[in-house]
């Protein structure tokens, strides 16, 4: 029987068009996700890759691959950039925000130290800038891609989770799960902020896309 020691558990699912890959220079669509295994003794997390979508993962023609490996760490949010390669993920044990270039597999740490309930990510991929939600301390923040000039957007969202945002239109998007869950919406700048949807009656909503 599955015990829970023996199972992968996943937190986030993307599909993006990334230029190159680490090892095979794969240059179309792939699947990204982050899962965790919980053992007795430690927690190993990993940032995986499915080389291809639709009949090519249907025929088994994909390549499943490790982008990332690491042991007693909790990774968890993701969010990418397709004009730049990168993506960017939240590891909670540390209370972190990594960046990694898919084309030179260089990683920096953009955000440290601060929390481990980091829940979101979304990228504006015009103006470079990233913003998070954080459900312990209900509050947005936003920094650019260096993780330098970070601040705190919004404050005193109720236990906020999902989040998107769209530079394209100058919109933020965001789901509180508090005793009445609703959807929230704002300017990119943290201004105008407007509930859209509220009063969820059918189970406990989370993510935006």
């Amino acid at each position: 029987m599955e015990t829970l020691g023996s199972r992968w558990f996943g937190f986030l699912l993307v599909v993006v068009y990334l230029e190159g890959c680490l090892s095979e220079q794969y240059t179309g669509p792939r699947i990204l996700w982050t899962d965790v295994k919980y053992g007795k003794h430690h927690t190993h997390s990993r940032i995986v890759s499915l080389n291809g979508v639709g009949s090519e993962v249907m025929n088994g023609t994909a390549e499943f691959e490790v982008l990332r490996s690491e042991y007693n760490k909790i990774n968890a949010a993701l969010a990418f950039d397709y004009d730049d390669s990168l993506i960017f993920w939240s590891e909670l044990v540390e209370g972190a925000i990594h960046k990694m270039s898919i084309t030179t597999g260089d990683i920096d740490t953009i955000y440290a130290n601060e929390s481990n309930s980091i829940t979101a990510l979304t990228t504006d991929w015009i103006s470079n800038k990233l913003y998070w939600t954080d459900a312990n301390f209900e509050w947005i923040k936003v920094s650019d891609y260096n993780g330098t000039y970070h601040r705190t957007l919004i404050r005193n969202t109720l236990s906020p989770f999902g989040i998107v945002a769209n530079p394209l239109t100058g919109h933020l998007y965001w789901s509180e799960r508090d005793v009445a869950p609703r959807l929230r919406m704002a300017s990119l700048a943290g201004e105008n902020i407007q509930t859209i949807f509220r009063n969820f009656t059918l189970g406990d909503r989370k993510s935006v896309v």
